[in-house]
């Protein structure tokens, strides 16, 4: 009855009485997620505009766009979200309804 009931409570972690080992688990890993390979440097320019269109407009300072950028990156559309290689602009269009809440994200090459 306890033990199912510490299973009900906690999921599955177990009680401190029935821990195999003190060492931590390796946290699992992404090959995607792996620095690229590459000789010379990449020398590609990118302009990135995320649009935010939205019912209710928010301050200018709100409006960040790093989540989508990081996500940009790690899927691997950009190599590189440095100021140098990337540029970010954030915009927003305010709309009339929920359903025409959405995020536009346009990735442009500026440079090769």
């Amino acid at each position: 009855m306890k033990s199912s009931k510490f299973q009900a409570l906690y999921g599955n972690l177990q009680p401190h009485d029935q821990v195999t080992s003190t060492k931590p688990k390796r946290a699992p890993r992404n090959d995607a997620l792996a620095k690229a390979q590459t000789q010379g440097g990449d020398k590609r320019r990118f302009l990135v505009i995320i649009t935010s269109h939205r019912r209710r407009l928010l301050d200018e300072d709100n409006l960040c766009g790093k989540y989508h950028c990081d996500l940009l990156r790690y899927s691997g559309i950009l190599p590189s979200d440095a100021p140098g290689q990337t540029q970010i602009q954030n915009r927003q269009v305010k709309v009339a309804s929920k359903e025409d809440e959405k995020t536009v994200i346009e990735v442009t090459l500026l440079q090769s």
